[in-house]
């Protein structure tokens, strides 16, 4: 299921979600988990492209919580002259998580709203409720630190300034 999808130039790119493949224990006690699916496509021609894919899913014991990290993955693809040129970002989080602030590389802060998709989407991919958030960059995306905030801006979970915020990397602290 695509959850945003646009064009930046001659990039094409799209973030989508998807139930894993792996079965699910005990029927009905564990929502399936989502999975993550970020592509980019850069056309030369009618019949020459380039094209980067990633795939990142939920860990199995720790589904996306509102204490836990948000499930992030970031597909790059670069230039002709090897700088990067396009980075699509999915993010997806618990039902509670209602932002996510970043402090990028370059010294700034950004809050991404998260977004809560139709109910017909949730269902459709045999999946738990969620939020996210789906976009594309020119250039890096270099997060340092990430935390996610609720409705009323109360942190639920934040990495550790330098800490990767993506994988397993990140170190957990729920308040």
């Amino acid at each position: 299921m695509v959850l945003e999808d646009g064009r930046s130039g001659d990039y094409a790119w799209s973030v989508k979600v998807r139930r894993s493949s792996e079965p699910v224990a005990a029927r009905g006690r564990r929502a399936p988990r989502g999975c993550l699916l970020v592509g980019i496509k850069r056309q030369f021609g009618p019949f020459s492209f380039q094209r980067s894919k990633l795939r990142a899913c939920a860990h199995p014991v720790r589904r996306t919580a509102p204490t836990g990290p948000p499930l992030v993955a970031t597909g790059v693809l670069v230039d002709g002259g090897g700088k990067q040129g396009l980075t699509a970002v999915g993010i997806l989080t618990a039902p509670a998580v209602r932002r996510v602030v970043v402090s990028l590389a370059q010294g700034r802060r950004e809050t991404i709203p998260l977004k809560k998709p139709p109910t017909d989407w949730v269902r459709k991919a045999g999946l738990a409720r969620f939020r996210f958030a789906a976009f594309a960059v020119r250039g890096p995306w270099s997060v340092e630190r990430l935390v996610s905030q609720g409705a009323a801006g109360r942190t639920l979970w934040e990495s550790d300034a330098g800490a990767t915020a993506f994988g397993q990397d990140a170190v957990h602290s729920p308040r």
